[in-house]
């Protein structure tokens, strides 16, 4: 009896903080569709392997304040990705065609060495030689019925070369195909 009325106690307590506690749980580890999703999106740029390399951050992004296009993806995947990335959630180093999936943590840290507002690139540059830029990639976002995933990418090449896109992506014949896109924000 005191535990069904604990539980009942906690339920009511929870209802009553609103939706902030009814949010998406945080991925707490990589499942193998989430690692075929982020290959999947990683996969654009092996048709211009010959134009140089992106750097892939292992940290995972976040939304931030993006706003999903009108359309999609739905609200319950827009509170899976909305949900905060545990810090030890952390992307494979692999190299998926030309991309390279490096420690985030150097990466940031050489932008947050310098003085400049901006910082410059250059030095991310002299660190990754022939690197085209730096991708940042959420974990994916599920459909319940676990055929549709979505994440959300940015790239960034320098100050007036960056953009944030939405990619969703459909399970087909045991693999993930892009399904749609759409920019978030473009510079």
């Amino acid at each position: 009896m005191k535990i069904n009325s604990a539980l009942r106690a906690c339920a009511i307590l929870l209802l009553a903080q609103g939706p902030l506690l009814c949010a998406a749980a945080p991925k707490a580890r990589i499942t193998p569709d989430d690692l075929a999703v982020f290959r999947a999106a990683l996969r654009f740029g092996c048709r211009t392997a010959h134009q140089g390399y992106y750097v892939v951050s292992d940290i995972p992004d976040s939304v931030k304040d993006e706003p999903p296009p009108s359309d999609w993806p739905s609200r319950t995947l827009w509170t899976q990705l909305d949900a905060p990335v545990p810090s030890r959630f952390r992307w494979p180093h692999l190299n998926i065609c030309a991309e390279r999936v490096v420690d985030g943590k150097e990466v940031d840290s050489i932008f947050a060495r310098q003085t400049a507002i901006p910082p410059k690139w250059e030095p991310f540059y002299a660190k990754f030689r022939g690197a085209k830029g730096l991708i940042r990639i959420s974990p994916p976002a599920f459909t319940s019925d676990g055929r549709h995933a979505v994440v959300y990418l940015e790239e960034a090449c320098d100050l007036m070369c960056a953009s944030g896109a939405y990619l969703e992506y459909k399970r087909e014949n045991g693999g993930w195909k892009l399904w749609r896109w759409k920019f978030a924000w473009i510079t």
